[in-house]
């Protein structure tokens, strides 16, 4: 009994700005909308979608309109069953506009320029971001007579893509978090993604009012259970 009333305490101990945080972090399926001074967060919650092979997988944005498709396409080699590469790119779509922050590059060995997706720092504000295009590279390798590559996010590991789009009431701006597999075949895991509502300031990795907790945030919208936030919480605190 006295170890229970001793785990409550600690619960209550916690500022309700920190449960905002927590909660935003933990979100696992249904989208979460945070109203602040600054701006209204919509976060999708933990996703974890693995993009591979040939998948073309759509996530719906504002239910005014407005989705974007996370795809990768498998390049093989003349018997079908060689490796020769893989693409994965990012695309928006909106009743007026869309576009990602990102920027025209060439491909090593091509000539032809390519539009690739930026590769954003945790809190960069995305309307201060160059756009360019609703449709983005992450990355790209091809065998084609010798290999050529190019994208911002062709190694392993995790990375937030901004964007905005525009369903006729002002551009809203938002981020795509995903993970990057590495090597060759570029394919990747959405682990999840939050747009703000028409004229909102959101910044990359953003979930909610509270942006001050980069620990909670680069765990990719881990969901933590009571005791993994106390842990966490008493970790912080050394």
């Amino acid at each position: 009994m006295k170890t229970r009333k001793k785990f409550e305490s600690k619960i209550n101990s916690i500022t309700s700005t920190r449960w905002t945080a927590y909660a935003a972090a933990a979100a696992a399926t249904s989208f979460a909308a945070t109203h602040t001074a600054d701006a209204t967060i919509h976060y999708s919650g933990l996703l974890n979608h693995k993009i591979g092979g040939r998948d073309r997988v759509t996530f719906q944005l504002d239910p005014a309109g407005g989705s974007f498709l996370a795809s990768h396409f498998n390049f093989l080699g003349g018997s079908n069953t060689t490796n020769a590469g893989g693409v994965a790119q990012v695309r928006f779509y909106a009743a007026q506009s869309a576009a990602v922050n990102g920027a025209v590059c060439t491909c090593l060995f091509q000539t032809q320029p390519r539009a690739c997706a930026s590769k954003l720092n945790l809190h960069d504000a995305i309307s201060a971001r160059p756009f360019d295009g609703g449709s983005a590279l992450l990355a790209i390798d091809l065998n084609s007579s010798g290999w050529y590559s190019c994208g911002n996010f062709r190694y392993r590991g995790v990375g937030l893509v901004g964007f905005k789009f525009n369903n006729g009431a002002g551009d809203q701006y938002g981020w795509v978090r995903v993970k990057m597999l590495g090597g060759r075949k570029n394919m990747f895991w959405v682990i999840d993604y939050a747009y703000g509502d028409p004229g909102d300031r959101v910044l990359a990795g953003q979930t909610g009012a509270n942006t001050s907790a980069p620990t909670l945030e680069s765990l990719g919208g881990l969901a933590l259970g009571a005791v993994g936030l106390l842990a966490w919480r008493r970790r912080s605190k050394h």
